[in-house]
Protein backbone atom coordinates (compact mmCIF):
# COMPACT_ATOMS: atom_id res chain seq x y z
CA UNK A 1 0.00 0.00 0.00
CA UNK A 2 1.17 3.86 -0.72
CA UNK A 3 0.07 6.73 1.05
CA UNK A 4 1.11 10.23 -1.11
CA UNK A 5 1.54 12.89 1.24
CA UNK A 6 1.57 16.80 0.09
CA UNK A 7 3.57 19.31 2.63
CA UNK A 8 3.46 22.92 2.28
CA UNK A 9 5.78 25.44 3.89
CA UNK A 10 3.80 27.45 6.17
CA UNK A 11 7.09 29.42 7.24
CA UNK A 12 10.87 29.54 5.60
CA UNK A 13 12.45 26.19 6.13
CA UNK A 14 16.59 25.81 6.35
CA UNK A 15 17.53 21.90 5.92
CA UNK A 16 21.14 21.88 6.36
CA UNK A 17 23.17 20.32 3.14
CA UNK A 18 26.50 20.34 5.59
CA UNK A 19 26.57 19.06 9.08
CA UNK A 20 28.49 22.22 10.61
CA UNK A 21 26.90 25.17 12.62
CA UNK A 22 29.06 27.44 12.31
CA UNK A 23 29.87 29.47 8.89
CA UNK A 24 27.87 29.38 5.99
CA UNK A 25 26.14 25.88 4.20
CA UNK A 26 23.31 25.82 1.78
CA UNK A 27 19.86 24.19 2.21
CA UNK A 28 18.50 21.55 0.79
CA UNK A 29 15.91 21.88 -1.85
CA UNK A 30 14.08 18.70 -0.76
CA UNK A 31 12.73 17.35 1.85
CA UNK A 32 15.51 14.22 2.99
CA UNK A 33 13.33 11.54 3.67
CA UNK A 34 15.44 10.86 7.13
CA UNK A 35 14.09 14.08 7.96
CA UNK A 36 10.56 13.54 7.16
CA UNK A 37 10.92 10.19 8.95
CA UNK A 38 11.72 11.49 12.28
CA UNK A 39 9.32 14.15 12.23
CA UNK A 40 6.68 11.38 11.18
CA UNK A 41 7.74 9.52 14.19
CA UNK A 42 7.69 12.32 16.39
CA UNK A 43 4.25 13.31 15.48
CA UNK A 44 2.72 9.66 16.22
CA UNK A 45 4.56 9.50 19.32
CA UNK A 46 3.33 12.86 20.62
CA UNK A 47 -0.32 12.03 19.20
CA UNK A 48 -0.55 8.99 21.33
CA UNK A 49 0.15 6.24 18.59
CA UNK A 50 0.41 2.55 19.77
CA UNK A 51 4.35 1.88 21.47
CA UNK A 52 4.31 -1.45 19.38
CA UNK A 53 2.78 -0.46 16.22
CA UNK A 54 5.68 3.09 16.27
CA UNK A 55 8.18 0.70 17.06
CA UNK A 56 6.92 -1.86 14.22
CA UNK A 57 7.22 1.27 11.89
CA UNK A 58 9.78 3.62 12.28
CA UNK A 59 12.45 0.95 14.24
CA UNK A 60 11.84 -1.76 12.65
CA UNK A 61 11.42 -0.56 9.20
CA UNK A 62 8.19 -2.15 7.89
CA UNK A 63 7.53 1.40 6.22
CA UNK A 64 9.63 3.54 3.70
CA UNK A 65 9.51 6.78 4.13
CA UNK A 66 10.63 9.02 0.17
CA UNK A 67 12.15 12.23 -0.24
CA UNK A 68 10.30 15.15 -0.30
CA UNK A 69 10.77 16.60 -3.64
CA UNK A 70 9.24 19.65 -5.27
CA UNK A 71 5.96 19.69 -6.06
CA UNK A 72 4.40 21.35 -9.38
CA UNK A 73 0.78 21.42 -11.03
CA UNK A 74 0.13 17.96 -10.03
CA UNK A 75 3.45 16.48 -10.62
CA UNK A 76 6.20 15.07 -9.06
CA UNK A 77 9.55 16.33 -9.77
CA UNK A 78 13.10 14.38 -10.59
CA UNK A 79 16.38 15.09 -10.54
CA UNK A 80 18.70 16.10 -13.50
CA UNK A 81 20.20 12.71 -15.21
CA UNK A 82 24.03 13.13 -14.78
CA UNK A 83 24.32 11.54 -18.19
CA UNK A 84 22.34 14.96 -20.20
CA UNK A 85 25.22 17.31 -21.75
CA UNK A 86 24.53 20.25 -23.83
CA UNK A 87 27.24 22.20 -25.99
CA UNK A 88 29.27 24.23 -24.56
CA UNK A 89 28.80 27.34 -26.61
CA UNK A 90 24.72 26.50 -26.27
CA UNK A 91 23.25 26.11 -23.00
CA UNK A 92 20.38 26.09 -24.54
CA UNK A 93 20.33 23.88 -26.86
CA UNK A 94 18.64 20.03 -26.19
CA UNK A 95 20.21 17.76 -23.57
CA UNK A 96 21.65 14.64 -25.07
CA UNK A 97 21.55 10.71 -23.36
CA UNK A 98 25.08 9.74 -23.05
CA UNK A 99 23.81 6.98 -21.35
CA UNK A 100 22.88 4.74 -24.79
CA UNK A 101 25.31 6.56 -26.87
CA UNK A 102 28.89 7.95 -26.54
CA UNK A 103 29.80 12.35 -27.27
CA UNK A 104 30.60 12.79 -30.54
CA UNK A 105 34.87 13.77 -30.72
CA UNK A 106 34.37 17.00 -32.22
CA UNK A 107 32.05 18.99 -29.98
CA UNK A 108 32.77 19.67 -26.29
CA UNK A 109 29.76 18.64 -23.76
CA UNK A 110 28.98 19.93 -20.84
CA UNK A 111 26.57 18.21 -18.33
CA UNK A 112 23.66 19.90 -16.87
CA UNK A 113 23.80 21.72 -13.57
CA UNK A 114 22.00 20.02 -10.71
CA UNK A 115 18.00 20.52 -10.67
CA UNK A 116 14.49 19.33 -10.91
CA UNK A 117 12.30 18.61 -13.68
CA UNK A 118 8.81 17.37 -13.47
CA UNK A 119 7.84 14.06 -16.12
CA UNK A 120 7.05 16.73 -18.98
CA UNK A 121 10.23 18.34 -18.75
CA UNK A 122 9.83 21.33 -17.02
CA UNK A 123 12.64 23.09 -14.48
CA UNK A 124 10.96 23.74 -11.05
CA UNK A 125 13.08 25.99 -9.35
CA UNK A 126 12.50 26.99 -5.92
CA UNK A 127 13.19 30.44 -3.83
CA UNK A 128 15.48 30.75 -1.97
CA UNK A 129 16.39 33.41 0.95
CA UNK A 130 19.25 34.43 2.71
CA UNK A 131 18.91 35.97 6.38
CA UNK A 132 22.49 37.23 8.56
CA UNK A 133 22.11 36.16 12.29
CA UNK A 134 24.01 37.33 15.48
CA UNK A 135 25.40 34.32 17.33
CA UNK A 136 24.63 34.82 21.77
CA UNK A 137 26.45 32.85 24.20
CA UNK A 138 25.06 31.20 26.79
CA UNK A 139 23.73 34.20 28.66
CA UNK A 140 21.97 35.53 26.20
CA UNK A 141 24.60 38.28 24.50
CA UNK A 142 25.55 38.94 21.13
CA UNK A 143 28.90 36.99 21.05
CA UNK A 144 31.37 39.65 20.16
CA UNK A 145 32.31 39.78 15.96
CA UNK A 146 30.54 36.27 15.03
CA UNK A 147 27.88 36.57 12.75
CA UNK A 148 26.18 33.78 10.82
CA UNK A 149 23.78 33.42 7.62
CA UNK A 150 21.04 31.72 7.19
CA UNK A 151 19.70 29.79 3.90
CA UNK A 152 16.09 29.26 3.70
CA UNK A 153 13.71 28.24 1.18
CA UNK A 154 10.85 30.60 0.98
CA UNK A 155 7.13 30.02 2.51
CA UNK A 156 4.87 28.72 0.23
CA UNK A 157 7.02 26.09 -0.98
CA UNK A 158 5.13 22.58 -1.92
CA UNK A 159 6.98 19.31 -1.58
CA UNK A 160 5.04 15.63 -2.51
CA UNK A 161 6.12 12.16 -0.43
CA UNK A 162 5.10 8.79 -0.19
CA UNK A 163 4.89 6.03 2.80
CA UNK A 164 5.07 2.37 1.76
CA UNK A 165 4.15 -0.20 3.68
CA UNK A 166 1.42 -2.92 5.29
CA UNK A 167 -2.03 -1.74 4.60
CA UNK A 168 -2.85 -2.89 8.49
CA UNK A 169 0.40 0.04 9.23
CA UNK A 170 -0.37 2.69 6.53
CA UNK A 171 -3.85 3.29 7.50
CA UNK A 172 -3.05 3.87 11.34
CA UNK A 173 -0.25 6.40 10.65
CA UNK A 174 -2.58 7.95 7.88
CA UNK A 175 -4.92 9.13 10.98
CA UNK A 176 -1.86 10.45 13.09
CA UNK A 177 -0.31 12.09 10.49
CA UNK A 178 -2.88 14.02 8.01
CA UNK A 179 -3.62 17.12 8.41
CA UNK A 180 -0.73 17.57 10.85
CA UNK A 181 1.35 20.64 11.56
CA UNK A 182 4.80 19.93 12.84
CA UNK A 183 8.86 21.65 12.25
CA UNK A 184 11.56 20.36 10.62
CA UNK A 185 15.19 21.53 10.14
CA UNK A 186 17.38 24.58 11.41
CA UNK A 187 15.89 26.86 13.77
CA UNK A 188 12.76 24.76 14.67
CA UNK A 189 12.15 25.77 17.62
CA UNK A 190 12.24 29.58 16.85
CA UNK A 191 10.60 31.11 13.36
CA UNK A 192 11.67 28.69 11.07
CA UNK A 193 10.78 25.10 9.38
CA UNK A 194 6.57 25.19 9.81
CA UNK A 195 5.28 22.36 7.37
CA UNK A 196 1.65 21.34 7.22
CA UNK A 197 1.19 18.06 5.85
CA UNK A 198 -1.88 16.37 4.52
CA UNK A 199 -2.79 13.18 3.01
CA UNK A 200 -3.67 12.87 -1.24
CA UNK A 201 -6.02 11.17 -2.72
CA UNK A 202 -5.06 11.13 -5.82
CA UNK A 203 -1.27 10.09 -6.65
CA UNK A 204 1.05 13.05 -8.13
CA UNK A 205 2.02 12.37 -11.97
CA UNK A 206 5.17 10.28 -12.22
CA UNK A 207 7.66 9.35 -14.14
CA UNK A 208 7.09 4.82 -14.87
CA UNK A 209 9.74 2.30 -14.81
CA UNK A 210 10.51 0.68 -18.18
CA UNK A 211 8.20 -2.26 -19.87
CA UNK A 212 9.30 -5.28 -21.85
CA UNK A 213 12.82 -7.30 -22.24
CA UNK A 214 16.08 -5.84 -23.48
CA UNK A 215 19.88 -5.88 -22.46
CA UNK A 216 20.70 -3.12 -21.65
CA UNK A 217 19.54 -1.75 -18.41
CA UNK A 218 19.96 1.51 -17.10
CA UNK A 219 19.15 2.83 -13.18
CA UNK A 220 18.19 6.49 -12.25
CA UNK A 221 18.78 7.13 -8.38
CA UNK A 222 15.82 9.35 -7.58
CA UNK A 223 17.61 9.91 -4.14
CA UNK A 224 20.83 9.12 -2.62
CA UNK A 225 21.75 5.61 -2.26
CA UNK A 226 23.98 3.94 0.13
CA UNK A 227 25.66 0.19 -1.06
CA UNK A 228 28.11 -2.40 0.70
CA UNK A 229 29.94 -5.13 -1.27
CA UNK A 230 27.89 -8.45 0.04
CA UNK A 231 31.20 -10.30 0.39
CA UNK A 232 33.44 -7.63 2.05
CA UNK A 233 30.69 -5.26 3.59
CA UNK A 234 32.66 -2.48 2.66
CA UNK A 235 31.47 0.50 1.22
CA UNK A 236 31.06 0.90 -2.47
CA UNK A 237 29.45 3.44 -5.18
CA UNK A 238 29.47 0.65 -7.87
CA UNK A 239 26.79 -2.01 -6.41
CA UNK A 240 27.10 -5.61 -7.24
CA UNK A 241 24.26 -7.05 -10.20
CA UNK A 242 22.20 -8.60 -7.57
CA UNK A 243 21.52 -5.81 -5.32
CA UNK A 244 19.69 -4.03 -8.81
CA UNK A 245 17.95 -7.33 -9.09
CA UNK A 246 20.09 -8.18 -12.36
CA UNK A 247 21.35 -11.76 -13.10
CA UNK A 248 24.98 -12.00 -11.91
CA UNK A 249 25.91 -12.02 -15.62
CA UNK A 250 25.53 -8.69 -16.00
CA UNK A 251 28.02 -6.72 -16.57
CA UNK A 252 28.56 -2.75 -15.31
CA UNK A 253 29.03 -0.12 -18.25
CA UNK A 254 31.06 2.56 -16.77
CA UNK A 255 31.04 4.15 -20.17
CA UNK A 256 27.29 5.01 -20.30
CA UNK A 257 27.57 5.50 -16.63
CA UNK A 258 27.12 8.41 -14.75
CA UNK A 259 28.38 8.54 -11.25
CA UNK A 260 28.42 11.27 -8.59
CA UNK A 261 28.88 10.72 -5.03
CA UNK A 262 29.27 12.18 -1.38
CA UNK A 263 29.62 11.75 2.14
CA UNK A 264 27.13 11.79 4.59
CA UNK A 265 27.03 11.69 8.28
CA UNK A 266 23.83 10.95 10.43
CA UNK A 267 23.25 13.07 13.46
CA UNK A 268 21.85 11.14 16.68
CA UNK A 269 19.62 12.98 18.49
CA UNK A 270 18.99 10.04 21.31
CA UNK A 271 22.69 9.71 21.38
CA UNK A 272 23.33 13.56 21.22
CA UNK A 273 26.46 12.37 18.62
CA UNK A 274 27.13 12.05 15.26
CA UNK A 275 26.88 8.69 13.34
CA UNK A 276 29.76 7.26 11.18
CA UNK A 277 30.55 9.05 8.27
CA UNK A 278 29.14 7.28 4.95
CA UNK A 279 29.71 7.05 1.15
CA UNK A 280 26.84 7.93 -1.18
CA UNK A 281 25.82 7.64 -4.73
CA UNK A 282 24.35 11.03 -5.06
CA UNK A 283 20.23 11.40 -6.81
CA UNK A 284 20.66 12.22 -10.18
CA UNK A 285 23.48 9.49 -10.81
CA UNK A 286 23.20 7.05 -13.85
CA UNK A 287 24.10 2.77 -13.67
CA UNK A 288 24.05 0.77 -16.72
CA UNK A 289 24.41 -2.87 -17.03
CA UNK A 290 24.75 -4.81 -20.12
CA UNK A 291 23.54 -8.62 -20.80
CA UNK A 292 24.11 -11.15 -23.30
CA UNK A 293 21.09 -12.15 -22.92
CA UNK A 294 17.19 -10.79 -22.48
CA UNK A 295 16.48 -9.49 -19.08
CA UNK A 296 13.31 -9.15 -17.97
CA UNK A 297 12.43 -5.42 -16.70
CA UNK A 298 9.15 -6.18 -14.95
CA UNK A 299 10.98 -8.62 -12.61
CA UNK A 300 13.93 -5.61 -12.35
CA UNK A 301 11.32 -2.98 -11.04
CA UNK A 302 9.96 -5.70 -8.41
CA UNK A 303 12.99 -6.40 -7.19
CA UNK A 304 13.54 -2.66 -6.54
CA UNK A 305 10.65 -1.15 -5.63
CA UNK A 306 11.36 -1.58 -2.52
CA UNK A 307 14.66 0.53 -2.40
CA UNK A 308 18.01 -0.54 -2.99
CA UNK A 309 21.15 -0.12 -0.97
CA UNK A 310 20.97 0.62 2.80
CA UNK A 311 18.42 3.10 4.87
CA UNK A 312 15.95 2.24 2.52
CA UNK A 313 13.24 3.36 5.08
CA UNK A 314 14.55 6.46 5.37
CA UNK A 315 14.04 7.97 1.63
CA UNK A 316 17.51 6.41 0.25
CA UNK A 317 17.46 3.91 -2.46
CA UNK A 318 15.08 5.02 -4.94
CA UNK A 319 15.62 4.22 -8.31
CA UNK A 320 14.02 4.00 -11.53
CA UNK A 321 14.62 1.12 -14.00
CA UNK A 322 14.83 2.62 -17.95
CA UNK A 323 12.83 5.52 -17.57
CA UNK A 324 11.79 7.12 -20.68
CA UNK A 325 14.29 9.99 -19.50
CA UNK A 326 17.44 6.99 -20.24
CA UNK A 327 16.43 5.26 -23.11
CA UNK A 328 15.85 8.76 -25.23
CA UNK A 329 18.80 10.42 -27.15
CA UNK A 330 17.45 13.97 -27.05
CA UNK A 331 15.22 15.98 -25.04
CA UNK A 332 14.08 19.28 -25.28
CA UNK A 333 12.70 21.18 -22.04
CA UNK A 334 9.61 23.06 -21.90
CA UNK A 335 9.68 26.61 -20.14
CA UNK A 336 11.37 26.97 -16.57
CA UNK A 337 9.21 27.47 -13.93
CA UNK A 338 9.22 28.72 -10.15
CA UNK A 339 7.38 26.38 -7.44
CA UNK A 340 4.70 28.78 -5.77
CA UNK A 341 5.52 30.75 -2.62
CA UNK A 342 4.53 32.33 -0.06
CA UNK A 343 3.06 35.96 -1.46
CA UNK A 344 6.15 38.33 -0.15
CA UNK A 345 4.78 40.73 2.87
CA UNK A 346 3.93 44.35 1.84
CA UNK A 347 6.71 46.89 3.13
CA UNK A 348 6.21 49.08 6.45
CA UNK A 349 4.38 52.90 5.87
CA UNK A 350 6.30 54.50 9.03
CA UNK A 351 8.36 57.32 8.53
CA UNK A 352 11.83 55.52 9.13
CA UNK A 353 11.16 53.17 6.49
CA UNK A 354 9.53 55.91 3.71
CA UNK A 355 13.36 58.23 4.99
CA UNK A 356 15.84 54.94 4.77
CA UNK A 357 14.15 54.61 1.25
CA UNK A 358 14.57 57.96 0.35
CA UNK A 359 17.93 58.15 1.31
CA UNK A 360 18.79 54.71 -0.86
CA UNK A 361 17.53 56.29 -3.49
CA UNK A 362 19.64 58.83 -3.57
CA UNK A 363 22.79 56.77 -3.05
CA UNK A 364 21.76 55.18 -5.93
CA UNK A 365 20.79 58.61 -8.34
CA UNK A 366 24.12 59.93 -6.77
CA UNK A 367 26.25 56.93 -7.54
CA UNK A 368 24.51 56.94 -11.67
CA UNK A 369 25.56 60.50 -11.46
CA UNK A 370 29.07 60.04 -10.65
CA UNK A 371 29.93 57.31 -13.08
CA UNK A 372 28.13 59.25 -15.67
CA UNK A 373 30.25 62.43 -14.58
CA UNK A 374 33.48 60.44 -14.69
CA UNK A 375 32.93 59.20 -18.61
CA UNK A 376 31.37 62.67 -19.84
CA UNK A 377 34.77 64.64 -17.81
CA UNK A 378 37.31 63.89 -20.54
CA UNK A 379 35.03 65.27 -22.93
CA UNK A 380 35.10 68.73 -21.90
CA UNK A 381 38.78 68.61 -21.26
CA UNK A 382 39.72 69.02 -24.41
CA UNK A 383 38.12 72.28 -25.19
CA UNK A 384 41.22 73.47 -22.36
CA UNK A 385 38.86 74.99 -19.73
CA UNK A 386 41.36 75.82 -16.71
CA UNK A 387 40.20 74.41 -13.30
CA UNK A 388 39.39 77.76 -11.82
CA UNK A 389 36.48 78.17 -14.18
CA UNK A 390 35.20 74.73 -13.04
CA UNK A 391 36.02 75.69 -9.49
CA UNK A 392 33.79 78.74 -10.48
CA UNK A 393 30.70 76.39 -11.97
CA UNK A 394 31.18 74.07 -8.65
CA UNK A 395 30.54 77.00 -5.87
CA UNK A 396 27.13 77.98 -8.45
CA UNK A 397 26.39 74.38 -8.41
CA UNK A 398 26.69 73.85 -4.56
CA UNK A 399 24.78 76.77 -3.49
CA UNK A 400 22.15 75.76 -5.92
CA UNK A 401 21.54 72.70 -3.93
CA UNK A 402 18.84 73.51 -2.16
CA UNK A 403 17.03 75.37 -5.10
CA UNK A 404 15.70 73.63 -8.38
CA UNK A 405 17.79 72.76 -11.91
CA UNK A 406 15.82 75.02 -14.00
CA UNK A 407 16.86 77.99 -11.86
CA UNK A 408 20.41 77.01 -11.96
CA UNK A 409 20.27 76.03 -15.51
CA UNK A 410 19.10 80.04 -16.24
CA UNK A 411 21.65 81.03 -13.84
CA UNK A 412 24.56 79.36 -16.22
CA UNK A 413 23.03 79.59 -19.73
CA UNK A 414 20.52 82.06 -19.50
CA UNK A 415 16.34 81.44 -20.17
CA UNK A 416 17.84 81.13 -24.42
CA UNK A 417 21.04 79.02 -23.29
CA UNK A 418 23.13 81.65 -24.62
CA UNK A 419 23.41 83.96 -22.33
CA UNK A 420 24.39 83.44 -18.13
CA UNK A 421 27.47 83.29 -16.25
CA UNK A 422 28.95 81.18 -18.74
CA UNK A 423 28.68 83.87 -21.48
CA UNK A 424 29.09 87.30 -19.03
CA UNK A 425 30.85 85.45 -16.12
CA UNK A 426 33.72 84.44 -18.20
CA UNK A 427 34.48 86.96 -20.98
CA UNK A 428 38.08 86.14 -21.06
CA UNK A 429 37.68 82.67 -22.20
CA UNK A 430 34.60 83.16 -24.30
CA UNK A 431 35.85 81.01 -27.56
CA UNK A 432 36.65 78.03 -25.27
CA UNK A 433 33.56 78.22 -23.99
CA UNK A 434 31.73 79.20 -26.98
CA UNK A 435 32.80 75.65 -28.22
CA UNK A 436 31.38 74.06 -24.84
CA UNK A 437 29.20 75.85 -23.99
CA UNK A 438 26.08 73.99 -26.49
CA UNK A 439 27.29 70.51 -25.54
CA UNK A 440 27.41 70.83 -21.78
CA UNK A 441 23.56 72.79 -21.93
CA UNK A 442 22.26 69.68 -23.86
CA UNK A 443 23.89 67.34 -21.41
CA UNK A 444 22.75 69.48 -18.12
CA UNK A 445 18.76 69.60 -19.69
CA UNK A 446 19.01 66.14 -19.45
CA UNK A 447 19.76 65.88 -15.89
CA UNK A 448 17.15 65.50 -12.98
CA UNK A 449 18.84 66.66 -9.70
CA UNK A 450 21.36 69.19 -12.05
CA UNK A 451 23.32 70.61 -9.17
CA UNK A 452 24.34 67.24 -7.86
CA UNK A 453 25.31 66.22 -11.27
CA UNK A 454 27.36 69.60 -11.94
CA UNK A 455 29.07 69.32 -9.00
CA UNK A 456 30.08 66.23 -9.66
CA UNK A 457 31.47 66.94 -13.32
CA UNK A 458 33.37 70.34 -12.22
CA UNK A 459 35.12 68.20 -9.50
CA UNK A 460 35.88 65.11 -12.49
CA UNK A 461 37.21 68.11 -14.86
CA UNK A 462 39.21 70.03 -12.21
CA UNK A 463 41.29 66.78 -11.48
CA UNK A 464 44.60 66.13 -13.61
CA UNK A 465 43.81 64.23 -16.80
CA UNK A 466 44.27 60.49 -16.23
CA UNK A 467 42.29 58.70 -18.49
CA UNK A 468 43.73 57.64 -21.80
CA UNK A 469 40.48 56.77 -23.51
CA UNK A 470 39.29 58.75 -26.53
CA UNK A 471 35.77 60.80 -25.59
CA UNK A 472 32.74 60.75 -27.89
CA UNK A 473 30.62 62.71 -29.42
CA UNK A 474 28.34 64.70 -26.99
Amino acid sequence: MIIHLELEALTDLCLNSGNHTLGQSDTHDHIPGRTLWGALASTAYRRGMDETLAFRCFHQGTIRVTDGVPFWDGQRSYPVPASWHHPKEDPDAPAQNFSIKSPPSDTQYKGHKAGWFTPNLQRVSLTKNFTIRTAVDGTGKARQGLLYGIPTLVAGARFVSRIEGPEADLSEIRHFVDRQEFRLGRSRNSELGLVKVHVREQAPKELQHGTGQTQRVSFLCVSRCIFRDPDTGAPTIIPEPEVLGLPKHCNFEPAFSFVRTTRIVHFNNKRARPENERFAVERGSVLTFTSTKAISLTDVVKSVRPGVGEFCGQGYGDVLVNPEWLTGETFSFAATEKAPSAEAASPPNDELFQWASDQAVRRRQKLEYYETASQKAHCYRKYKIPPSQWGAIRGLARQARFTDSEALLIQLFGSDGSSGFLNDGSRRLSESWKRARSPLYKLCKKQTDLPVFLELLASACMRPHQDSRNGGEE
